[in-house]
């Protein structure tokens, strides 16, 4: 009497290939994951410097100077953190110089943010637009751009 018994299942083996599989993959697809997270963050900062920016010139067409929008460099018409609204903020806005009839803006990384050493953002009244993409401090000639 021949019994065939029909085993259904996984081996260990194969088992183990598949997670050394999913590691491999996972290994590859988190850096870039990440990636993409810090330049969607630093994205919503250009954008909420864009609205600041408008909100300045909004100032300026009622009061004829940008001077007096913001008083201790802080941004009182606007507010002073990316992202607007609830949850973890990860870059501080600041008015670095207004003038009568200029002003550049900033978007700082906050400190002990994941978005630490990403540099600054930077925007001014003439619309020239900045990123300190090699933090390095300051926004060299080559940097005058918003990636």
């Amino acid at each position: 009497m021949n019994v065939s018994v029909d085993n259904k299942g996984f081996t260990l083996i194969e088992m183990m290939i598949v997670i050394a599989i999913v590691g491999i993959l996972a290994s590859i697809a988190f850096p870039s994951y990440q990636n993409v997270v810090a330049k969607s963050r630093r994205q919503d900062a250009m954008d909420v410097l864009t609205g600041l920016a408008s909100a300045l010139e909004r100032y300026k067409t009622v009061n004829n100077t940008y001077e007096g929008a913001a008083l201790g460099g802080d941004a009182p018409i606007y507010p002073a953190q990316s992202p607007i609204g609830s949850g973890t903020k990860y870059y501080d806005l600041v008015i670095n110089h207004v003038d009568a009839s200029s002003f550049t803006i900033q978007a700082e990384p906050i400190s002990g943010s994941s978005q630490e050493g990403d540099g600054l953002i930077e925007l001014a009244s003439t619309n020239q637009r900045g990123w300190d993409e090699d933090d390095s401090g300051g926004i060299d000639s080559s940097e005058h751009v918003w990636n």
